[in-house]
């Protein structure tokens, strides 16, 4: 870690914490917040120990949750099988969640994508996903995380 500069080095984080993407959420013990670095979001955790990743990102949204799920939807089919998708709410917020299971290299990975609609003309993305092969456990874990999030 002494050869990462400082501005690529993840910084850990548990509790209740600000996502700078419009929502928070309440982190277990061995996640870490990391630079994005070029990845497509506004902010990325990741728990290299469960091999799971969040990918977060913040955006002017004049859409309703279903048509940006819908958009969520598409890109998810386009990589994998889409398992299960349709409206929810998150935290009071109208949502579209949508599941998916993706090839890896090794076999199957799990991604669940979900689209906020927010107050003001905001929306969030949250792509929740398995760095890796899919684990027995991933899905409750993740369904469990994701249960935490809070509107900002």
């Amino acid at each position: 870690m002494d050869n990462v500069p400082l501005s690529e080095r993840p910084t850990p984080v548990s509790g209740i914490t600000d996502t700078k993407a419009g929502i928070a959420v309440n982190f277990p013990e061995g996640w870490a917040a990391y630079p994005t670095l070029g990845r497509p979001y506004t902010s990325y955790f990741e728990n290299k120990e469960r091999q799971l990743v969040l990918g977060l990102t913040e955006f002017a949204n004049h859409q309703s949750a279903d048509t940006l799920g819908d958009q969520v939807k598409r890109r998810l089919a386009s990589e994998g099988t889409v398992t299960e998708y349709g409206p929810v709410t998150v935290d009071g917020a109208p949502a579209f969640r949508v599941v998916a299971s993706l090839k890896t290299t090794t076999g199957k990975g799990l991604v669940i994508g979900t689209a906020i609609a927010r107050k003001n003309n905001r929306g969030t993305a949250v792509y929740l996903y398995s760095a890796g092969d899919e684990r027995d456990d991933h899905r409750a874990e993740m369904d469990a995380l994701l249960a935490t999030i809070k509107m900002k």
